[in-house]
């Protein structure tokens, strides 16, 4: 007896519970890991181009189709069969293409067809294989590719989606660009990717010119690094001078891209209050960035998979280790004296935390 998956589990895949800009995201993780999976022969490309790596994203509301383009490496047709099976590859603990299927999963919860057509740098041939949703799923998984002779030197993937179950419309527009200039944020502040959505770049503003200083114009933002059950937490978290509601709480990140964060950030309830957090200057000016590299992220990467006690644990840590940011946060403005960032009464106030929390 052996368990087998038929072809027509790709029709579950438009039930899975995306958000559209997680959707888009595996795309885009797919050609930022090819491109630092292959940087330094990129970068020469990309040198002698003047140009870098660049991504866009593209929906035609006359055609009803979501194209995403990009100037990675490209794939050769074996890589192309390869990213066509269905998680064919192991698990990559330090790869943001973790699971081997954002591609498919992405593309079937947009629409019923899509098309891959890329060019691999150094290839002779443009490859171009098209997938009929539909049609798999009734037990048609034969895939003719389409061979074109190229420049070698073209490097490209590119992505059409058509008979769409979803599209991408005004309303939702705006937080797509908010979510993908935050999931990217690294990329794009390091200058290693331009991202385009509807065929203007976007960029991430950041919050650290607005992180509230004290009188000595020193900084209220303070580094993190600590274990939970083995593994590394770093990070940072800061009190910001005028904050929001949406510039509250942690960004979660994972290999440089953010897993949960602005403009809904994850709020641990010892630090933040009720679940999701109220409304009042904690959750409006408390904020930071978390960097979980050994823990799981769900299938979809857009949250944390807790194992054990992690999530409590690392919860009592932040709360420890920002006490009296809140503190700061409900009461201080910008060059207010408090004293608080005295090394020696911040390491004694983290110890006295620590003590009491656990004899709790």
């Amino acid at each position: 007896m052996q368990l087998t998956i038929g072809l027509e589990a790709i029709n579950s895949y438009k039930r899975l519970s995306y958000s559209t800009w997680h959707a888009l995201a595996e795309f885009v993780d797919n050609s930022t890991q090819s491109y630092f999976d292959n940087r330094t022969i990129l970068d020469e490309a990309f040198r002698k181009e003047e140009s870098k790596l660049t991504v866009s994203i593209l929906y035609d509301r006359d055609s009803k189709t979501i194209t995403i383009k990009d100037n990675s490496i490209g794939m050769s047709e074996t890589d192309l069969e390869e990213a066509l099976k269905i998680a064919s590859r192991p698990p990559r603990s330090n790869s943001r293409s973790i699971y081997g299927m954002g591609l498919k999963t992405a593309a079937c919860w947009f629409g019923d067809r899509w098309t891959v057509t890329t060019k691999k740098l150094g290839e002779p041939n443009v490859i171009s294989v098209t997938v009929d949703v539909p049609a798999t799923a009734a037990g048609n998984g034969n895939l003719t590719p389409i061979r074109k002779e190229a420049d070698i030197d073209q490097h490209y993937t590119e992505i059409t989606i058509s008979h769409l179950h979803r599209g991408i419309n005004g309303p939702a527009v705006k937080i797509i660009k908010e979510y993908l200039c935050s999931i990217y944020r690294c990329d794009l502040r390091e200058n290693v990717l331009e991202l385009l959505f509807q065929g203007k770049p976007l960029k991430w503003e950041g919050f650290e010119d607005r992180i509230l200083r004290d009188d000595q114009g020193q900084l209220y933002k303070r580094d993190l690094d600590f274990y939970v059950l083995g593994k590394r937490v770093t990070g940072w978290v800061a009190v910001l001078e005028s904050g929001g509601r949406p510039y509250g709480g942690f960004s979660v990140l994972q290999n440089k891209r953010v897993i949960k964060g602005y403009p809904k950030g994850w709020r641990p309830r010892k630090i933040f209050g009720q679940e999701e957090g109220s409304n009042d200057l904690i959750n409006q000016r408390v904020c930071g960035e978390l960097f979980l590299e050994d823990f799981q992220v769900s299938h979809t990467k857009d949250d944390i998979v807790w194992e054990s006690d992690e999530e409590d644990m690392i919860e009592s840590e932040l709360f420890i280790r920002s006490e009296d940011y809140r503190r700061v946060a409900t009461k201080q403005r910008k060059g207010d004296r408090e004293g608080l960032h005295n090394s020696r009464s911040i390491t004694q106030s983290i110890k006295y935390l620590r003590s009491s929390v656990l004899m709790k």
